[in-house]
């Protein structure tokens, strides 16, 4: 009985399948909305990579070629300004520092960041008064990058390991501005032809694409600013600790360092121990939970076992 129960609901599930297949395959596109036929997707009749409707296209001729021949030259003009913009370096320093006092080394270095024109980003001081640690992630201008860099060696006692870098966003920085010149440019075609649209379903199209490129634009220029914000502020990170053991090795040249391999042995040992602990504390806080699922798992299993015998 069972099986034939099963075979009749597999094929009730395959019929009402093909049922909903066959009147989706079947079913015309709404043609104001979706249907193919209303656009004409060749290259020389989209704007911005997006095709227009069919009633649109003569509207939009004039605005195309005066857009090809304002933009024609692009990529030209994208390599002379590569060439003649002033190159964008992001500048990036990690050190770590042993200080015989976190706590004021992580003051003067904060200070003096903050008088030269900088912010501090974020600053953390955590362990014992007899074992302190700390990181400090700081922005300091361009020009103050190295100057900044010697006064963090000198706001402790000495440096066990420091990382310089550059990376240079030129290029990415210039296509970013070419992006943003034709999305500005088809923004224009397209409020133009905005202002010709007679249909309602051609002025709604053409509002969707307004607003496809208006999002492209902010954030391609919000990206542009980041790189812009990134090469003026430089951004430093400062590990102080009174302990060498508890700073991280920071310098990408030494690939092999026996002692920095004790110390994240170590680290990784106190972690693992942590989780352990962590986990402990986690099942003991929930040991009523536990009793109490046991319990009723134990009386249903009783009530079940009791029913069968009585069958």
């Amino acid at each position: 009985m069972q099986t034939k129960t099963k075979i009749i609901s597999v094929i009730a599930v395959v019929v009402a399948v093909a049922i909903v297949l066959a009147f989706a395959i079947n079913r015309p596109m709404d043609k104001e909305i979706y249907s193919s036929s209303d656009y004409d997707v060749t290259e020389e009749n989209m704007i911005g990579g997006r095709a227009l409707p069919q009633s649109l296209v003569g509207v939009a001729s004039v605005e195309k070629i005066q857009s090809f021949a304002d933009n024609s030259g692009d990529k030209a003009s994208s390599q002379q300004k590569l060439q003649s913009t002033e190159r964008l370096i992001v500048r990036t320093g990690r050190l770590s520092v042993v200080s015989n006092d976190v706590r004021k080394s992580v003051g003067d270095m904060s200070s003096y960041v903050v008088g030269i024109g900088g912010f501090v980003v974020s600053s953390n001081v955590q362990g014992t008064n007899d074992n302190p640690s700390a990181t400090l992630e700081v922005r300091v201008p361009v020009d103050k990058f190295q100057e900044s860099v010697d006064k963090a060696k000198t706001a402790g006692l000495r440096v066990t390991s420091e990382s310089l870098t550059g990376e240079d966003v030129t290029e990415d920085f210039v296509d970013t501005q070419a992006r943003i010149k034709n999305l500005q440019a088809s923004e224009m075609q397209f409020s133009e032809i905005m202002k010709k649209a007679q249909k309602i379903s051609d002025v709604l199209e053409v509002q969707q694409q307004l607003e496809r490129v208006r999002g492209d634009i902010d954030v391609a220029q919000g990206h542009a600013q980041y790189l812009e914000k990134s090469a003026k502020m430089s951004s430093i990170t400062i590990y102080f600790a009174t302990d060498e053991a508890q700073l991280p090795v920071v310098d990408p040249v030494n690939n092999w360092n026996p002692l920095t391999i004790i110390k994240n042995a170590f680290r990784s040992l106190v972690g693992l121990a942590q989780g352990l602990g962590t986990l402990v504390i986690w099942l003991v806080i929930y040991l009523p939970l536990w009793v109490l699922i046991a319990v009723v798992v134990y009386i249903i299993k009783k009530i079940v076992r009791r029913n069968q015998q009585l069958k």
